[in-house]
């Protein structure tokens, strides 16, 4: 068996790569149905008359799932096909790593017998010694890469189920927005018929409140795509009527950089590959010094592959150190963005407020009332995204997960 440095490389970065190859996939949950209640037949009494009737109640009453982020979360995490196949991927690499010692073993007492020449090659020593630390490192990596998979389903079931409660509140703040619009399309046709408006007035606002209208409907399609995408990642059927009972709200973290940090320390994938692969090319560098002097290749290649994962090594710490204060101070600027966003938004409704007064009184016009009233769409919308940056930011911390800044789904 000839097992050389570049082939481990090869190996480690393979299994990396392939850890971070997530697809989303979907699971099946348990759904709550409604039951039906048929209605006596108070004409005539009959039974077929009752049960033709719970038949209908029954094909008319929908499904509806109530579920908690928690709930969700354990949906997605128990039958998801990624979690299963890293599971497999990881019993693989505990049986590797079994044959790999045992075959060892089996060299070592072999190699007590007498007669057994050719057990003392480099190759075999390779297996012996190096083969054996290598299915170590690769067991650990499955281990975490597992970790880490389950990790991010967490976070992507997080940031759906927010997806879906940030188009709600969206779709409610659009429909506020309209009934702003046909109260000032109201005013502008009392203002005409009394002579205080001009048409171009009222034309103004009949196109305001069509815009309005169509704001509405992409609302509605964005909440719809939103829940059909929540539905598709925890395994429900796309059209199931699933109303999501957690809070859509800012809750600050406190968050300790020290305690992230040795948690990250067990969970970057990154970090642990490159302390494994140091432990790795160090025995095989120990092997190649025992067996061959600095002037032969083998020895050489050896010692590049060592020298190389020290000096990954000795920079891993710094490295870990910033991602996680990158992390950190995003999620603090999400909360900041949060504190000046509520005070904008209690701005802005005051000043709507007191426009439309104005406006009542003849101190403004309704062009005024219509900037006031889009200064408070825009604020409102501000805040949403506020509360959904901060919430996902602060996931990505508590799951350490410190890469993902693109995972946020841009609603």
């Amino acid at each position: 068996m000839k097992l050389k440095g570049s082939l481990l490389k090869t190996a480690v970065l393979a299994l990396v790569f392939a850890l971070f190859l997530l697809p989303v996939g979907a699971v099946k949950g348990d759904v709550d149905q409604g039951a039906a209640v048929a209605a006596t037949n108070a004409a005539d009494g009959t039974a077929g008359d009752a049960v033709e009737t719970a038949g209908k109640a029954a094909s008319e009453q929908k499904k509806v799932i109530s579920l908690t982020l928690e709930e969700s979360i354990k949906m997605a995490v128990e039958k998801h096909p990624d979690i299963a196949v890293a599971k497999i991927e990881h019993e693989q690499a505990r049986a590797d790593l079994r044959k790999a010692r045992r075959d060892a073993k089996d060299i070592n007492d072999l190699r007590k017998m007498p007669g057994m020449p050719g057990l003392y090659s480099y190759d075999v020593y390779l297996a012996e010694r190096v083969l054996p630390k290598t299915m170590e490192m690769l067991e650990v990596l499955s281990d975490k890469g597992l970790e880490f998979r389950t990790n991010l389903v967490k976070f992507q079931v997080e940031n759906a189920y927010y997806g879906v409660l940030k188009a709600e509140r969206e779709l409610q703040n659009s429909i506020d927005s309209l009934s702003r619009a046909r109260e000032q399309l109201r005013l502008a046709k009392v203002g005409l018929d009394v002579g205080v408006n001009a048409q171009v007035d009222v034309l103004g606002a009949e196109v305001l409140a069509a815009s309005q209208e169509l704001a509405v409907t992409f609302a509605k399609n964005a909440l719809q795509q939103a829940r059909m995408d929540f539905n598709n990642l925890i395994g429900l059927a796309l059209d199931d009527e699933v109303k999501l009972t957690s809070s859509f709200s800012f809750a600050p973290v406190e968050f300790n950089l020290d305690e992230i940090k040795e948690m990250a320390k067990e969970k970057d994938i990154t970090y642990i590959q490159l302390h494994e692969s140091y432990k790795v090319q160090t025995e095989a560098f120990n092997l190649a010094k025992g067996y061959y002097t600095p002037n032969v290749y083998t020895y050489q290649e050896a010692e590049r592959d060592y020298n190389m994962a020290k000096l990954k090594l000795q920079n891993a710490d710094q490295e870990l150190d910033l991602k996680i204060r990158k992390a950190y101070l995003n999620t603090e600027a999400a909360k900041e963005r949060y504190k000046l966003m509520e005070k904008s938004v209690e701005q802005a409704r005051e000043s709507y407020r007191l426009t439309k007064l104005r406006h009542e009184v003849g101190m403004a016009t309704l062009l005024d009332i219509e900037r006031a009233s889009g200064e408070l769409d825009n604020a409102k919308t501000e805040l949403l995204s506020a509360i959904y940056d901060y919430n996902l930011a602060a996931a990505m911390l508590q799951h350490g997960l410190f890469d993902l800044g693109g995972m946020s789904n841009g609603r």
